[in-house]
């Protein structure tokens, strides 16, 4: 909990903010200092001036860099949402304003990608050719509240995080076997006749989805 005292002499500035959110993501203040432009000594003061504000002390100072107390993990989450909101507002902005432009980051599934996704992408450049779209093959999930990704499309629904999340279609996963194969093994009548067959399927241990375990289901 943060003391009351500090809701009555409030000060703090966002630029403190922002050094607090980028060393929650990379501990070391040498590099909270080159990504945000700063040296590590303006780094340092900037998160005891916030800590100093707020009356909470939101990092221990270790070995490994500055690692969030517990106060500072409370104080993330709302901080993380501040940050979003502070993003949908220059969204805002750039939609309503005369042109639509800018960049934005796509994270996706490899295989929609390259089949789906990136075949469109000429005929949306020439509808949109002010928007730069970077589109991102990922294996897991892309933070969009951390700015990784300003849209992510996944197999599963995200249960954490300031997000606005949305269906688009149902997925649906099959077994496949080549005319070759059919020809020279067993045929297949039941999910039992599967027993006899050799299936490929994905390494365990580099699944991202718990939707994509479903060799154990036949």
């Amino acid at each position: 909990m943060i003391p009351a005292k500090t809701q009555v002499n409030f000060r703090m500035q966002w630029d403190d903010l922002r050094v607090f959110l980028a060393t929650s993501r990379h501990p070391q203040l040498e590099r909270v200092a080159a990504t945000l432009g700063l040296d590590p000594t303006t780094v340092s003061r900037r998160l005891k001036r916030l800590e100093s504000d707020l009356g909470i002390t939101l990092f221990e100072r270790t070995r490994r860099g500055h690692i969030l107390t517990s106060q500072g993990e409370a104080f993330l989450e709302r901080a993380d949402g501040m940050e979003a909101l502070s993003f949908d507002l220059i969204e805002f902005s750039r939609v309503t304003g005369p042109h639509i432009s800018g960049k934005v980051r796509l994270g996706v599934t490899e295989g929609l990608g390259t089949s789906v996704l990136a075949p469109a992408l000429a005929d949306f450049a020439a509808q949109y050719p002010q928007i730069d779209v970077e589109l991102i093959a990922l294996s897991g999930f892309v933070s969009v509240s951390k700015r990784q990704a300003e849209m992510s499309i996944l197999l599963s629904r995200p249960e954490t995080g300031r997000l606005k999340v949305r269906k688009l279609i149902d997925y649906d996963l099959g077994l496949y076997a080549s005319p070759s194969y059919l020809a020279k093994h067993q045929e297949i009548k039941s999910v039992e006749d599967l027993a006899q067959h050799r299936l490929i399927g994905y390494v365990d241990d580099l699944i991202y989805s718990p939707h994509l375990k479903y060799l154990d289901q036949v």
